[in-house]
């Protein structure tokens, strides 16, 4: 990861849904359940980084979550993105 990479620290619930390629029922069972940290920031769920990282290294290894550990590489330039669009 570069130092970019670690700057951003949370992302938004669209982010996290393409990363985890998972549903939103999924997402929020999952936040629920505690497997995923967020909060509510001015109306919008943040979702931190460091737990949805944690949460691709708890599953099997496969080749699908590989890809998504790449996925993350890339959240950090998509995500600065959109927060400096808005």
């Amino acid at each position: 990861m570069t130092k970019q990479d670690d700057d951003v620290r949370v992302v938004n619930v669209s982010t996290a849904l393409r990363l985890l390629d998972m549903s939103r029922n999924t997402l929020y069972r999952r936040m629920r359940g505690k497997q995923l940290d967020s909060f509510v920031d001015g109306g919008r769920r943040k979702i931190h980084l460091r737990s949805i990282k944690a949460y691709i290294d708890s599953r099997p290894k496969d080749t699908s979550l590989r890809e998504a550990k790449q996925a993350l590489r890339h959240a950090g330039s998509a995500e600065r993105r959109s927060t400096q669009q808005s």
